[in-house]
């Protein structure tokens, strides 16, 4: 026997759709989506309920003909969809981002490219740079994998040699985010003690079928990375998996009161009068492109106080956390509906707008602006 949040499970195998559907399956999987921002998605506790009554009452009122084309559907559900600030929340149609308001505000980064090479695969690479001011460490992330991947080898040998240098640079354009563990652990480092997260507070859909749409996140990266090349995904990999299974299970036979649960973050009593580990310059590399997870990694730098952001706004992509995969099940539409908004007690606010820049730069490289202006 099923359980209910398994209609929402994926076959991450399968990637053929067709590019032409009937109006009964556009609209089932119109309903389909409804379910899933209902049942899945945090989204309501976001905006006052006017607002979401709303988009849910356009999504009903969607206007399909006999037969509909996949991608017209995709734009239609997309700008329906853009009003919720979510800047995670896309909808895809294959490899495509559906949406004219997704493309009216898409902002192209003019300050040079990231240091990693990606056609080689890498996520992160570490070099020094000698200068009449010491030692500088140039630390490159182009997207943090899950902490347990193989990739992050080498990473707290890395970090040490950067506490040995005099200035650092973190390159952190076009930076697709991921899992900001590694992130912390740099930081906790250059700080000597461990970062205090106090000030963000988490709100999560805490329903078996917003953990369903994690489950289907993990499966797509287990799949497309490993099991669609005969390999074995890491362990860590699997063991946090199983656990996402266990807890939907859970919370089918035993539902979280309101669906929500609010997670107010620790305070760290450790920093109080400890002297900083690394008191050296730290430039942080952004652009419209560094996103998610690399713009938490900026917020997290900013603890530092020997931190400046350079060059533009980042994405915007910060307040809603924990990203899941819907596929609606006719046209194969992909959507991003992550499952915990995160709430910074001082009341900024970034989505779809993003982290401004200490010095705004645009239209040169910012890696050979710090260097040649203030850092040389």
């Amino acid at each position: 026997m099923s359980l209910p949040f398994e209609k929402f499970l994926i076959d991450p195998s399968r990637t053929e759709y067709p590019k032409i559907i009937s109006s009964q399956h556009a609209c089932a999987d119109i309903d389909f989506l409804i379910d899933a921002l209902i049942k899945a998605y945090p989204g309501k506790w976001a905006m006052n309920e006017v607002e979401w009554d709303n988009i849910i009452e356009k999504l009903k009122s969607v206007q399909i003909d006999s037969l509909v084309q996949v991608s017209s559907l995709g734009d239609t559900l997309a700008d329906i969809l853009w009003s919720i600030p979510d800047g995670h929340l896309k909808v895809r149609c294959g490899d495509i981002t559906c949406g004219q308001y997704f493309k009216n505000n898409l902002r192209m980064p003019s300050t040079g490219n990231n240091l990693v090479d990606l056609d080689k695969g890498d996520y992160w690479k570490l070099q020094t740079r000698e200068t009449s001011n010491g030692t500088v460490a140039i630390l490159a992330i182009s997207r943090f994998p899950q902490s347990a991947e193989p990739s992050w080898n080498g990473f707290s040998e890395a970090i040490e040699q950067i506490l040995r240098s005099r200035h650092l640079i973190v390159d952190l354009r076009g930076n697709a985010g991921g899992d900001d563990s590694k992130a912390i652990e740099l930081v906790s480092a250059l700080l000597g003690y461990e970062m205090d997260e106090s000030w963000v507070k988490q709100v999560f859909c805490e329903t078996a079928e917003a953990y369903a749409l994690q489950i289907n996140t993990y499966e797509k990266i287990i799949w497309n990375n490993y099991r669609s090349k005969n390999e074995t995904p890491p362990a860590g990999l699997l063991d946090h998996l199983g656990k996402l299974k266990n807890k939907a299970i859970e919370l089918t036979n035993k539902p979280t009161a309101d669906d929500k649960l609010v997670v107010e973050m620790p305070f760290v009593k450790n920093s109080k009068g400890k002297k900083l580990k690394f008191t050296g310059n730290i430039f942080l590399l952004v652009d419209s492109h560094t996103v998610s997870s690399g713009e938490w990694t900026c917020l997290y730098f900013k603890k530092h106080p020997n931190t400046k952001i350079v060059g533009q706004n980042t994405y915007g992509m910060i307040h809603f956390g924990n990203s899941g995969y819907l596929q609606l099940p006719y046209s194969g539409l992909s959507i991003a509906l992550c499952m915990k908004i995160n709430e910074l007690t001082n009341g900024s606010f970034y989505e779809k707008t993003g982290i401004p820049p200490d010095i705004g730069i645009s239209g040169k490289d910012t890696m050979e602006f710090v260097l040649s202006e203030l850092v040389e």
